[in-house]
């Protein structure tokens, strides 16, 4: 009989062999035959879906490394990959930091790095600080940095200031955010640094720069090739020399297709007018966005009328909080002369944000497109308004809060763009301040609307008759009142709550007569239209709650087409489903009534 020796040597022998097979049965398979390039490509597109932070789970860039775990031929090709190493957070890798740098070898850097200890206000979890050396380490790469994004608050030691304020030839996107107190009689050693890295002659590839206004010395930025600038308010106001030497920086832009500025200069000072009085208009010939929000109606206004930009093509103007109160007159005029270039809109649409981070309050946002939002027949093709809005850019978007609007302010802003060819009016059903007033001055120069669509997945805040009723009189129309809307012919309703304005949940089981109000009104509006010669041919009804089959049936009566996605209840549906929502909520750990619900 072989000894214990021999046997665990033979046992060792076949688990090789074993290890041996599976490694050519792998190679058998179709992904082992893929070639090297098309499976580092893979990898790329893994690992960048895992450096975007998403709201439920924020991802860090090691966790694409398990590719590297599968197996051999997978971590071969992973590390024979250079451009797979390039992107991380310096804060998250500070073990993996040379590592990372040495496989990437020359091929270009994104990092992202703080130079403090950092906690979230929402996870309470602290970022690891950066060390000296971990930063001399990242910054004596300083060169092979395509995309740079720091954090700070305070000035890091010399050594380190020396590397920042070196060249960046490969520099192309800059983000810098820091919490800078207006109170410094002059710019920070970090800000210094920044200034002559961004302007250094090598540094000329630099296309996109997003920061906060005091994290630079303007008098000192000059950026030729620049196309995208983002500039952030640091919570308060700027001098006149200060916003003198900002202005004069953008005249230094030349090349400039995208500028935002966010709650830069103070809202409440009135004197930048003076300064760029001094000035003469800063011309951006290939600009083609433009973003002012959260400043007061004298400089958004002084800015639209300083800013020569003849090739805008999207415009968007979110006015501060204390602006409401403000004559808009001047306003809307520099508004007006901007908007010559945007386009003629097909798509209006009307919303209330129902909630604002700056000013903790909602926010109406009047957004016109030049792509039409139209209905599709289509099977399979998702109809659905929010999603339409998710996919494109506004050509205008004003905002302001609902304080602000009234009737005569709404037609202003309509008539701002030619808005004679507008196809398609979107209408978001939370708006809760829809009084006749405000609709006949919104849709005053909506004649050749032929599509009207409420939105949203909240319970109407106004009878649809309100929308679809209205009457004015005009000059074409010999005195007689005609309705708002007079070629409108379908009629929209997507993920609207059907269930009666005001009822309490727990009547829900025991009173199913839900909706009667909004159906009867609808029902009336399309009555009314048909007798008057104004009928709504075709109603569509998508994404629908609270409505049952035989409501549906009812609007037959009263329009010629109605059109469904199949999403309706039954009475006897209804009542089971709000019974078991009941009985869950008294005995919510009860597994059969969780998977039932």
């Amino acid at each position: 009989m072989a000894s214990r020796a021999e046997l665990e040597q033979q046992k060792a022998h076949y688990y090789e062999c074993i290890r041996v097979v599976n490694t050519q049965l792998n190679a058998l398979l179709p992904i082992s035959r893929l070639p090297h390039e098309l499976l580092s490509e893979v990898f790329l597109h893994h690992a960048e879906y895992r450096a975007e932070p998403t709201s439920q789970e924020p991802k860090s860039p090691r966790d694409w490394i398990c590719v590297t775990h599968v197996c051999t031929h997978w971590r071969e090709v992973a590390l024979q990959c250079p451009t797979l190493w390039t992107r991380f957070h310096a804060s998250d890798s500070l073990d993996m930091l040379p590592i990372f740098l040495a496989r990437s070898k020359d091929a270009p850097l994104s990092v992202s790095m703080s130079f403090d200890a950092w906690q979230s206000p929402i996870t309470r979890r602290s970022k690891p600080q950066l060390s000296e050396e971990s930063l001399i380490l990242v910054l004596t790469n300083l060169h092979r940095m395509r995309l740079l994004s720091v954090e700070f608050s305070s000035d890091p030691l010399d050594d380190v200031l020396a590397h920042i304020s070196g060249p960046a030839p490969l520099l192309e996107s800059l983000s810098i955010a820091a919490d800078i107190s207006r109170s410094s009689a002059k710019p920070s050693k970090l800000v210094l640094s920044f200034t002559r890295m961004i302007s250094h002659p090598e540094s000329r590839r630099l296309r996109c720069l997003a920061t906060r206004f005091r994290c630079l010395v303007w008098d000192s930025v000059s950026l030729i090739h620049l196309t995208r600038l983002e500039v952030q308010g640091c919570g308060s106001g700027v001098s006149g020399t200060d916003a003198m030497s900002f202005f004069e920086a953008l005249a230094r832009m030349p090349l400039l297709e995208q500028l935002d500025l966010n709650g830069v200069f103070e809202v409440h000072h009135h004197g930048y007018s003076a300064v760029l009085s001094l000035l003469d208009p800063i011309p951006f010939l290939r600009l083609r966005r433009l973003r002012l929000q959260y400043e007061n109606t004298y400089t958004t206004t002084d800015l639209l009328n300083n800013l020569h930009t003849p090739s805008l093509l999207h415009l968007c103007v979110i006015m501060a909080h204390a602006s409401d109160a403000e004559v808009p007159a001047p306003l809307f005029a520099a508004l007006a002369h901007k908007t010559t270039t945007l386009g003629e809109p097909l798509t209006i649409a009307l919303s209330l944000d129902p909630w604002n981070e700056v000013e903790c309050t909602s926010r109406v946002f009047i957004r016109m497109y030049r792509q039409l939002c139209c209905s599709t027949v289509e099977p399979g093709k998702d109809d659905s308004t929010s999603a339409w809005l998710e996919q494109h850019v506004p050509a205008f978007e004003y905002s302001l809060v609902p304080a602000g609007v009234d009737g005569a302010t709404l037609a202003t802003i309509c008539e701002l763009l030619p808005a004679v060819e507008a196809k398609t009016l979107l209408l978001n059903c939370r708006y809760p301040t829809l009084c006749p007033e405000q609709w006949r001055g919104f849709t005053g120069c909506l004649e050749t609307v032929t599509e009207l669509r409420l939105y949203g997945t909240a319970q109407l805040m106004f009878r649809p008759s309100t929308a679809l009723c209205q009457k004015q009189s005009g000059p074409d129309t010999g005195g007689t009142p005609q309705f708002v809307l007079p070629n409108l012919r379908i009629f929209t309703m997507d993920g609207i709550n059907f269930w009666r304005a005001g009822t309490k949940k727990r009547e829900w089981a025991e009173r199913p007569e839900r909706g009667t109000i909004i159906i009867s009104d609808l029902r009336a509006s399309f009555a009314q239209r048909a007798q008057e010669g104004a009928e709504i041919q075709t109603l569509r009804i998508l994404r629908a709650e609270r409505l049952w089959a035989e409501d549906l049936e009812s609007f037959r009566e009263v329009v010629s087409c109605v059109e469904s996605d199949g999403r309706l209840e039954s009475p006897s549906t209804f009542h089971d489903r709000m019974h078991m929502h009941i009985a869950w909520k008294n005995h919510p750990l009860d597994p059969p009534l969780c998977r039932s619900w």
